[in-house]
């Protein structure tokens, strides 16, 4: 059957089509649509975390009819609007937070809506950044201190979202110190002196610092010498041929403590004990040591010990006898022959500086008592006493010193035994003094 010519019109929204033909059983019309149906898909990394940055893209595919066919976007998150309309096909959230989590689809129309075509939804989970590169530091940054001083300690974290919880540990200390990002040690103590670390957490993971190590110094003071632990005092008094050992303690001080030895003000030895050996006479002289510590490298704190006189005595000084003419026991070189003194002797536990001084007291009184003695006798005895003559000056000339005219007193034979056991000389000038010389009475 013919149905001859069959015209068919509709309007599209870019113009009339018609459709033409004759003697037709059936008809066939095809229509090109204006743009494909968008397909929302997630630019750069896959795994979203907080902070990091979003991009959507919503693809679509135009009419090559219709080059210029000006498309509008939308984009939606859990059906609500959050792009958009606008002629990019992307999306961007600069930094993504928890709430940016949720199912996302985007949407394409016309200029004026005719036509709408929208995306199937993608799911998009943002995830926190786990907590990562705990760090401590201190104020100041060294963490050294000297007792009294203050101290706070910051922890700091270099990767990690979302709420942080802080907390505070130390080496040798159960449970935990404190919290938050700060801790502080207003007035530190020796106590105090520890390893301290601090934890973060954001309820994904728990992040720790390294330790730091707080130092808390006391300063070294009250330095003293002492020998086989007992503390000497401004003069030691050895004995020659012993063994000496010094050592150098501290009343207060912590931390590494140095010593130095300084003999007459010279740095002789190093460390807490001084061995000096076999005492000499070389090692007399006055001794003092140096404890030092320190606050890192740039305070050093020193206490001095009271200087020390070491005084170097020969074997049973004070005990020894005199010898020589005139001298008893004493050994050579103390009494010259001539008139001789008579001192006590001297206990050894007396220092050198106070036998003399006790040897020259005596032998004022010993003198002052011969002066008025000699006087006596020579008033009430004159027969005790004889003038020098010729032969007498010649005879005692070379060991007294005395001259022809003089009077010359003797010492009786019992008297000058006595004094021989049982005391000792010390030397003397060979010619007596003035006071034992005496001119002949006149007629």
């Amino acid at each position: 059957m013919d149905l001859g010519w069959v015209w068919v019109g509709f309007e599209m929204d870019f113009g009339w089509v018609h459709c033409s033909g004759a003697a037709v059983t059936s008809l066939l019309c095809s229509f090109p649509e204006l743009f494909s149906v968008p397909v929302l898909s997630l630019e750069g990394p896959q795994e979203l975390l907080e902070g990091s940055a979003l991009t959507l893209l919503c693809a679509t595919h135009g009419n090559a009819l219709r080059p210029h066919l000006s498309l509008q976007h939308l984009f939606y998150q859990d059906g609500l609007l959050v792009g958009g309309p606008q002629s990019a096909p992307q999306h961007r959230v600069p930094a993504l937070l928890l709430s940016h989590s949720g199912s996302y689809s985007c949407q394409v129309q016309t200029e004026t809506g005719s036509v709408q075509k929208r995306s199937a939804p993608i799911t998009i989970t943002v995830r926190r950044v786990p907590v990562a590169g705990v760090s401590l530091h201190s104020r100041p940054p060294d963490a050294q201190v000297l007792v009294g001083d203050r101290v706070v300690l910051s922890c700091a974290v270099a990767e990690g979202t979302g709420p942080l919880s802080f907390s505070w540990y130390r080496q040798n200390h159960t449970g935990v110190l404190g919290s938050g990002p700060l801790y502080e040690l207003p007035v530190a103590q020796l106590g105090d002196d520890d390893h301290y670390h601090c934890t973060a957490n954001n309820s994904i993971n728990t992040a720790s610092s390294p330790q730091l190590h707080v130092t808390v110094t006391l300063p070294v003071s009250n330095a003293s010498i002492t020998v086989l632990g007992t503390e000497v005092g401004a003069e030691l008094v050895g004995t020659a041929g012993e063994e000496l050992t010094l050592s150098c303690r501290v009343g207060m001080g912590t931390g590494q403590v140095g010593f130095v030895w300084l003999r007459d003000g010279q740095e002789l030895s190093t460390g807490p004990t001084w061995h000096l050996g076999v005492l000499g006479p070389e090692h007399a002289g006055t001794y003092q040591c140096v404890a030092t510590n320190s606050l890192g490298s740039q305070r050093v704190f020193r206490a001095r010990s009271p200087e020390v006189l070491l005084v170097v005595t020969q074997q049973g000084w004070g005990q020894q006898r005199a010898q020589g003419e005139g001298c008893g026991d004493a050994a050579p070189g103390l009494c010259q022959p001539g008139l001789c003194h008579i001192v006590p002797s001297l206990s050894p536990s007396l220092s050198p500086v106070l036998a003399i001084r006790l040897s020259v007291f005596f032998l004022v009184l010993l003198a002052a008592n011969a002066v008025l003695g000699w006087h006596l006798r020579l008033w009430f005895q004159l027969g005790g006493c004889h003038t020098l003559g010729s032969d007498d000056a010649r005879h005692t000339l070379g060991t007294t010193g005395l001259s022809p005219g003089d009077t010359h007193c003797l010492l009786s034979p019992s008297f000058a035994a006595a004094s021989k056991s049982q005391h000792r000389c010390v030397q003397h000038p060979a010619k007596p003094p003035s006071i034992l010389r005496f001119h002949p009475l006149p007629p």
